[in-house]
């Protein structure tokens, strides 16, 4: 029966990879299509969690199905947003830092930008009359970004993989620090969530998230002020950590 389990879980866990590579290969995805993967990914993760409490995983199984989480992950490095046009505004918040401008000081359609707009920018903004809402730490990402690829999505996605990879090792060490087994691991790493919002559509959240984990793991290891620290710039980034907390 063990055997068997095992069969079904790779079995479901490799429709779940396909039905993420279909953002890769259909062109123009509309919002149908994309609710059709995001609710058919969620109830095969939904399946899957319950197969991971009934079956034992070895080191090995769980480092293989986490470098394909990783390997699904930095396939959308340089793939176009779906879900959400946020990402443009990163861009174009690091593009106005990197010409020397306070990207809190005017909208994207300001008369005063008109020598940075471009084919993509600021007409993919959404809210373009309004200025940017997020955060300082959130900018210093954003700029990183425009410094790498400049107007691709490459740059900024590279980073939030970075963050992605640092979010499993520290719930790595987070999960071994609490004694659990390694299989829960796999919670995240198969997650549709961020794989969608982070990878494919790059939410600027996932640089919060390995900062709160960090957090949490720095609680347990009774390093409270540290811990602080790190929750307080988790929350600088994007408040999401005041929800996750409780």
């Amino acid at each position: 029966m063990g055997k068997a389990k095992k069969i079904l879980l790779i079995s479901l866990i490799s429709i779940l990879f396909i039905l993420f590579l279909i953002f890769h290969f259909v062109n123009n995805i509309s919002i149908n299509t994309f609710s059709l993967v995001y609710i058919s990914t969620s109830l095969i993760f939904l399946v899957i969690s319950l197969l991971i409490f009934k079956v034992e995983l070895k080191f090995k199984e769980v480092a293989i199905i986490t470098a394909l989480g990783l390997l699904i992950r930095f396939s959308f490095i340089n793939t176009e947003p779906v879900g959400s046009e946020d990402i443009y505004r990163y861009i174009w918040d690091g593009k106005v830092q990197a010409n020397s401008i306070n990207p809190y000081l005017y909208t994207a359609n300001d008369s005063a930008l008109v020598d940075l707009h471009s084919e993509i920018l600021p007409s993919k903004l959404n809210f373009a009359h309004m200025k940017t809402i997020y955060f300082p730490l959130s900018q210093w990402f954003f700029y990183i970004g425009y410094t790498l690829s400049g107007e691709d999505v490459w740059g900024y996605k590279l980073l939030l993989f970075i963050a992605e990879l640092l979010t499993i090792i520290f719930l790595y060490f987070l999960i071994k620090k609490r004694n659990s087994e390694l299989k829960y691991l796999l919670f995240y790493v198969l997650a549709p969530l961020p794989i969608i919002h982070f990878a494919l559509d790059g939410h600027v959240d996932g640089f919060g998230l390995p900062l709160f984990i960090l957090s949490i793991l720095f609680y347990f290891t009774n390093k409270k002020i540290l811990s602080a620290i790190l929750l307080g710039l988790s929350i600088s980034i994007k408040p999401v950590g005041l929800v996750l907390l409780p």
